[in-house]
């Protein structure tokens, strides 16, 4: 973790960056408050490359400002929320401020912010953009659904396709027919890398994701402890916060080892005394726990049909 006087520094260069685009909006370009504030931005990046090479500024899909991966909101929430606005309008996921950058670049760089979201979308892809204005010191890189925008019905085909497929994969597994260890191996992996992007995207694992996950644990006779761990693994390694990662370990450890048991009440299970089969007391008449069973079966059948039909509302709502 950087030290305080770095954190300081970077909450201050966002401070000035997001000052500079409020004067340049008021005042004419040469005006001395412009100049002032442009000379503040350069200034204060230039401490901070007194010590280290780059700077990164990026946008987490759950919208939080990150400075070299640490969220600004946890120590600045209101100059978060300040600098928000200008990464979404130029659909920024993470942008690279380098050593060597020049006041003219932290001045055009400045200029573009005030342009709308339709011109900047006009201009093309913003390292195109950098290029052409002679900004040499500044990367970007744009969330991943601008650059296959021709290709959102295919996205959407795709994605619907590979879930099917490992659904049917699962399956096959569940059957007991003999498969080859490096063939749950590639389930595994395909498993982890889908929870990892629906967790990044939405914050959360929808329910049916996290029933084909308990599956496969049961269909691979897998160790569940040591299967927790790699998931756990597989997510923070894939960019999810830690934290939120822990949280969600443990809370899928604990539906695991604690399942809620759907359609029983106190006695459901039958009196004292009673035997397998049901008899006296407040249990069910003998064959009852078949029915319920098989009635269990369909709620959570029906649970999955319908958080299915939601992700895959959400799906198009994200591609269309």
């Amino acid at each position: 973790m950087e030290n305080q006087p770095f954190q300081n520094k970077s909450s201050q260069f966002i401070s000035n960056l997001v000052t500079a685009v409020r004067k340049i909006s008021i005042y004419p370009a040469k005006h001395p408050i412009v100049v002032e504030s442009i000379n503040n931005v350069y200034a204060v990046i230039s401490e901070i490359f007194s010590g280290k090479e780059a700077l990164s500024l990026s946008l987490s899909q759950d919208n939080k400002v990150l400075i070299d991966g640490e969220p600004l909101s946890d120590k600045n929430p209101g100059l978060a929320k300040d600098i928000l606005p200008y990464l979404k309008k130029i659909d920024i996921e993470n942008m690279t401020f380098q050593r060597g950058i020049t006041e003219q670049e932290v001045e055009d760089f400045i200029q573009l912010l005030l342009l709308d979201a339709a011109q900047l979308k006009g201009l093309g892809d913003i390292n195109k953009i950098f290029v052409d204005k002679n900004i040499q010191h500044i990367k970007a890189d744009q969330y991943s659904y601008i650059k296959i925008n021709k290709d959102k019905e295919a996205l959407l085909g795709a994605e619907l396709n590979a879930l099917d497929a490992l659904k049917d994969k699962i399956k096959e597994l569940s059957s007991g027919k003999a498969v080859r260890s490096q063939d749950v191996g590639g389930i595994e992996k395909e498993l982890f890398t889908l929870m990892s992007a629906e967790f990044k995207e939405k914050n959360k694992i929808s329910p049916a994701t996290k029933s084909l996950f308990k599956k496969f644990i049961s269909a691979a006779s897998r160790d569940k402890t040591d299967t927790l761990q790699v998931l756990k693994e597989a997510l923070i390694g894939s960019g999810c916060p830690s934290k939120e990662v822990e949280t969600l370990v443990n809370k899928i450890q604990d539906e695991i080892s604690h399942p809620v048991k759907k359609g029983r009440g106190p006695g459901a299970g039958g009196g004292a005394g009673e035997g397998a089969g049901g008899g006296p007391g407040t249990g069910s008449p003998a064959g009852t726990g078949v029915s319920e069973g098989v009635k269990k079966e369909n709620e959570e059948l029906i649970h999955q049909i319908g958080q299915l039909s939601v992700d895959i509302n959400w799906l198009k709502k994200k591609v269309l």
